[in-house]
């Protein structure tokens, strides 16, 4: 008997470390939209659609571009830490191409900041990335990209800290009969994990215990 009641009370220690050392669980996010409009930023929308002629390969084309940061302080993700954007789409509502479709670039600085589960900003740099979006204006259908890495399409690259900043762009080249006259808001919405924020140490504890009592008394 006594041999038993050392395996139970063994069992229940158990029980209570692995609450008290890991009770949180990864998570998959989707549709978090951040929006951009010209109300609040109404410089940057007369650049973006105004555009600019860009040298490359000994040819001149012409982009349009806006840069943008996504702040902790905005609150996209609160309550959430170790947050890292695998996915994304775009819309410009009054986007106008000959061909009906609009392919879009998104591009991650490189530098970014991930909170650890004590809500510790850590900075991390890396190189550039590039992604694309394209999608059929009349009914916002995909019809390709939104990688941005961390996926299971795209599981050698890890996914990228939302916190940070970004530039959206698009090449005239690439959509003929652009025209951006009409957008006046720019919508991005992103998918990807995360980690939901871990509760006080004091309160795992009490729970482990109160779950070890359940035990004892089965």
């Amino acid at each position: 008997m006594g041999g038993l009641s050392a395996i139970h009370a063994k069992l229940i220690g158990d029980i209570i470390d692995v609450l008290n050392k890991r009770v949180e669980v990864m998570q998959r996010f989707q549709n978090k939209t951040v929006t951009l409009a010209e109300a609040t930023r109404a410089k940057q929308f007369e650049n973006f659609r105004a555009g600019h002629q860009e040298q490359s390969d000994g040819k001149t084309r012409r982009v349009h571009e806006l840069t943008f940061t996504i702040p902790p302080e905005e609150g996209l993700f609160r309550g959430w830490v170790q947050v890292l954007a695998t996915n994304f789409a775009v819309d410009l509502p009054g986007v106008r191409t000959s061909g009906g479709s609009i392919s879009v670039q998104l591009i991650h600085s490189g530098s970014g900041v991930v909170f650890d589960k004590k809500e510790k900003p850590m900075e991390f740099s890396h190189i550039r990335r590039l992604a694309d979006y394209t999608y059929r204006i009349a009914d916002g259908t995909k019809e390709g990209g939104g990688n941005l890495g961390g996926d299971d399409d795209n599981k050698q690259y890890i996914g990228l800290s939302p916190y940070a900043t970004w530039t959206l762009r698009i090449k005239a080249d690439a959509n003929p009969g652009l025209d951006l006259s009409a957008v006046k808001e720019i919508r991005l919405t992103f998918a990807g994990r995360y980690y939901p924020l871990l509760m006080a140490r004091e309160t795992m504890a009490t729970e482990g215990a109160s779950a070890a009592e359940a035990l004892e008394e089965v």
